[in-house]
């Protein structure tokens, strides 16, 4: 754990805070922890909140590196160019990214699944399906980034959901 973490009532007690700055959770790449895995079947699972609408990319979790070109997997916030919805791309080294159809930067709790079966990423939000999109292939991670939760590796700052 990186910066001061806080635990919080949340919807699910002994939650993690983030502050949205310097707080975050990264676990170093190891290709046999289960954390990278390449042709089986995956689900990330999240609770979030963040009211944040400045230009960011709130990583809530990632083993994508900013810097990393197309390899890893990502679910983030993007308020950049997406206007605060949700974005998932189950293997970042094909096109099968999948946005969700509102904005999530709301300020209210949020359950996010990322699903990718070896031929589609899928994303649900409060247990509504967003969409889908084809993402078949490897996943790859050339670039052995590290597992990040509210963390996304690169050269600058941690990006975080804020909390």
């Amino acid at each position: 754990m990186h910066g001061a973490p806080g635990i919080g009532a949340g919807p699910l007690s002994g939650a993690m805070l983030f502050d949205g700055a310097a707080d975050y959770v990264s676990v170093a790449y190891n290709a046999t922890n289960g954390l990278y895995p390449t042709d089986t079947a995956f689900t990330v699972s999240a609770w979030f909140k963040t009211a944040r609408t400045s230009a960011s990319e709130q990583v809530i979790v990632s083993t994508h590196g900013a810097d990393g070109g197309a390899d890893g997997y990502i679910m983030a916030v993007d308020t950049i160019t997406l206007g605060g919805k949700l974005r998932w791309s189950g293997i970042c080294a094909s096109s099968g990214e999948v946005v969700s159809v509102s904005a999530v930067n709301d300020g209210r709790w949020r359950h996010a699944v990322g699903v990718w079966d070896g031929a589609s990423a899928v994303l649900y939000i409060d247990g509504v399906l967003q969409g889908q999109s084809s993402d078949s292939g490897i996943a790859v991670y050339t670039n052995r980034c590290f597992f990040g939760v509210g963390y996304t590796e690169n050269s600058d700052t941690p990006e975080a959901p804020a909390s």
